[in-house]
Parts: C-alpha cells; structure tokens; sequence
C-alpha cells in the first residue's frame, strides 16, 4: 500500500506539469484564434459609404431653392493601398431640382500612409494646380494654365472638368502656359 501511495505520488507531479501545460496550450490556442480573427476583420476592405460628405447650402425665392452651392468630399481605397480623396464644389442656379448646375472646382489628393502624395486641383479662375509630394514635401512643381473654353461657357459641364483631370498631361501640354510657381498650400 505503501508503495503505491508513493507511486502515486511521483507520478502526481509529472502530471500537474503535464496538466499544466495543456491547459497553456489551451489559452494560447483560444486566445491566437482570437487574434486571428481581429487582424482578418481589420484587415478587410474599408466600407467608405461612411466616408462621404455632401453638403448643399441654398437660398429661397418664395418657396423654392432659386440659388445655392454644394460640395461633395471622399474618401477612399484606391486598388495599389493608397487613400485617396476628392473634394467638389460648385453652383446652381434655377432651382435645387430642375435648375442648372455648374462645378466651380475639382481636388484629387493621394496619400500613402497618411502622408500626402500627390495633389491634382482644377478651380474655375481657369487655374489647374498638380504637385507631386516624396516624404511629405514637395518635388514636382506646379503650373498655372489659362484654358480656351468653348463659346465662352461660364459654367462647364461636369464632363468637361472630370475631362480635364483625366487628361491633365495632354493638356498641360498642349494648351497651358506652364509657370513655374513657389510653393503654396492649397486651400
């Protein structure tokens, strides 16, 4: 009996160890699933509904809006990872609904990991801006253009203005007088 008790007790030892051990291996496991699942939920894309701002300011003619202004800002993911966003402004005239509206000014801005990279702004004092940041400061300059509008529209059409941002190095090219300017910071 006595040697029995004794062999239960050498063996009590191993096995609280052993015990031990996989109750650790057990809160390890329990807690790496868990961090697991919070890097996969941090790491899913973004939903940027939340991310967008529309404002409208207007002004009553009787009853109705007559004239007012509006700007959208956005922001996003842009496929290679970086944020981006745009901030639009602009007019109307006639009515919030039936009446004429017109963009006075279009920015597209770049981040990579907070920091700014590139800056597109197209305001409607015929001025179109572009800067190219590394590491936060400026590298590439920016120009000044003075652009033909057709029939001497005061209000282009927003396919026109998106237009021109898409094609801003066709146009700085042919159609612009390139100044170069000091460094201002964009409002």
């Amino acid at each position: 009996m006595k040697r029995n008790e004794a062999l239960l007790k050498s063996l009590k030892i191993p096995f609280d160890v052993l015990l031990g051990i996989v109750v650790f291996m057990g809160i390890v496991g329990v807690g790496a699933i868990f961090w697991l699942f919070l890097v996969l939920n941090l790491t899913e894309k973004p939903n940027n509904s939340n991310r967008d701002v529309a404002l409208h300011f207007g002004r009553y003619d009787t009853e109705h809006r007559h004239t007012g202004t509006w700007e959208i800002k956005s922001s996003y993911l842009l496929d290679n990872g970086n944020d981006g966003s745009s901030h639009i402004v602009g007019d109307y005239e006639n009515g919030l609904r039936i009446g004429v509206w017109c963009i006075n000014g279009y920015e597209v801005q770049v981040y990579n990991e907070g920091i700014l990279q590139e800056s597109l702004r197209l305001g409607w004092g015929n001025t179109i801006s572009y800067k190219s940041y590394k590491e936060g400061k400026i590298q590439e300059f920016f120009s000044s253009c003075y652009i033909d509008r057709e029939n001497n529209d005061d209000c282009p059409s927003q396919a026109r203005l998106l237009n021109l941002a898409k094609h801003y190095n066709d146009l700085a090219e042919k159609h612009c007088t390139k100044v170069k300017m000091e460094f201002a910071i964009l409002p």
